[in-house]
């Protein structure tokens, strides 16, 4: 029995085929077909793009500048890579990144239609080149087989891969949906249950005041929604009841309050809106009541320690809020907490040992107090925490974080001077747009570790 994994296994069975191709396929032909693709790869990919941006399902992930600035460019490289001589090693190199193309497709969660409209826009563009190329008929014939075999092997790894990566995120999704409300489903309920009671009082307060009604806050702008759309979505959105909420709120804000803070509403009409607005109220209070009530809570995915998030449901999360933030356009923020133990000289950022466990759940507490109602708080290594916050920049985060660290310092001793062999150190980076959630961790990452001697990095 073999003891190679599935993916050596499958790596290994398309580099026989792909062999088996090449053998079948006489060395002129081959060296013919490279040159065709050297000169038709401008053109061919210009074409592809043209035929995708036509879809409109293309939208969230194409668009002419992107395309100009770097598809364009690295499609061509793709397509005279593909058709380059290769030896035995560099051939498995060009397997392997088909899987990591495929991969990189599935997470930022590109339509699978697209995949197949573009390999038939490529695979059409190049075989209508081959008379261009061959004059002998048998050359013609042997290089449109060449042409589309290697195609068709190429395509069919990134759609096994784009499978497989899309199998995996949706049953961390759905991992992650169970475990998001935490440990408590009951202490969550009456958490927002109060946070809906809070803003309905602060709003029926300013409504009084004729002074303030004008900075009455919508409830779409309150620590409940920020709530409901980040973590409350994750745990509902298959349940129909997510989008009546969701109408009630924008009914709420964009019917009712504006016409309650005019100071010309007689008072019958304004008692209707007001018995309007109980009304909503308590349908959402309802509706949410029993959304948590079908809810089945998880404890699986927490780290055992400080109870936060492990990274099993990081990607699913990840994922979540890249593509939500790319319909809103809105910036989010990842940051990166890191707690050194080095009894031989902090400053050089060298951690010699795990922080205890009294240390870790400390810190812990105090990023879960500090937290906003929309963020995610995740158990990242043995010293690292990762926050995600949905609702912030890069400004809005600084100032936050230099808060934590003035606190962490006057209550933990985790300055710079090391107290007890503890030193904190943080690194944050803003969503620039990039579908692939992973090169934001990496920046993250390489930010605290480059920048030993800053307590708060920016990458």
């Amino acid at each position: 029995m073999s003891n190679r994994s599935e993916p050596e296994r499958l790596i290994g069975a398309v580099c026989e085929t792909w062999d088996e191709i090449i053998e079948r396929t006489p060395p002129a032909v081959r060296s013919g077909v490279a040159a065709l693709v050297t000169r038709e790869a401008s053109t061919v990919t210009a074409t592809f793009y043209d035929s995708l941006l036509s879809h409109e399902s293309s939208t969230p992930y194409l668009t002419h500048d992107v395309v100009r600035a770097r598809l364009k460019r690295e499609l061509e490289h793709w397509l005279l890579s593909l058709f380059a001589e290769h030896d035995a090693v560099s051939r498995e190199a060009q397997v392997a990144q088909q899987i990591a193309v495929g991969a990189v497709h599935a997470r930022i969660k590109l339509p699978v239609e697209l995949l197949t409209i573009g390999a038939y826009v490529l695979g059409r563009e190049l075989c209508a080149a081959v008379p261009r190329q061959f004059e002998d008929r048998a050359q013609h014939s042997l290089a449109t087989h060449y042409l589309t075999a290697v195609l068709s092997l190429a395509i069919g790894m990134i759609l096994s891969a784009f499978v497989r990566e899309t199998r995996l995120g949706v049953r961390n999704e759905e991992a992650f949906r169970q475990a998001a409300l935490g440990d408590d489903t009951a202490l969550e309920r009456e958490r927002q249950r109060a946070a809906l009671s809070e803003w309905v009082q602060r709003c029926l307060l300013a409504l009084a005041n004729t002074r303030r009604r004008a900075a009455i806050v919508p409830l779409g702008k309150s620590d409940f929604a920020s709530w409901l759309r980040h973590k409350g979505k994750v745990i509902f959105d298959t349940a129909p009841e997510w989008e009546t909420i969701e109408s009630a709120i924008a009914h709420i804000d964009g019917a009712l309050l504006p016409r309650l803070a005019s100071d010309t509403l007689d008072e019958e009409p304004r008692n209707e809106l007001l018995d309007d607005l109980e009304s909503r109220i308590d349908f959402i209070r309802y509706t949410l009541n029993d959304l948590f009530e079908r809810t089945q809570l998880g404890n699986h995915g927490r780290d055992a320690v400080t109870q936060l998030l492990n990274r099993r449901y990081l990607d699913a999360l990840l994922a979540n809020t890249v593509a939500a933030h790319a319909e809103s356009g809105k910036p989010f923020v990842v940051v990166l907490v890191r707690v050194d133990i080095d009894r031989s000289g902090a400053s050089l950022g060298i951690a010699d040992e795990a922080p205890s466990d009294r240390l870790l759940q400390q810190v812990a507490g105090e990023l879960r107090d500090s937290a906003g109602a929309g963020d995610y708080l995740f158990r990242y290594t043995d010293r690292d925490f990762l926050v995600v916050e949905g609702d912030s920049n890069a400004a809005r985060s600084i100032e936050r974080l230099e808060r934590l660290v003035s606190r962490l310092d006057e209550r933990l001793g985790t300055d710079q001077a090391g107290r007890d062999g503890a030193t904190l150190r943080l690194a944050l980076a803003e969503a620039d747009g990039h579908p692939d959630f992973q090169r934001l961790l990496r920046r993250v990452e390489l930010a605290i570790s480059a920048h030993q001697s800053e307590r708060i990095a920016i990458a």
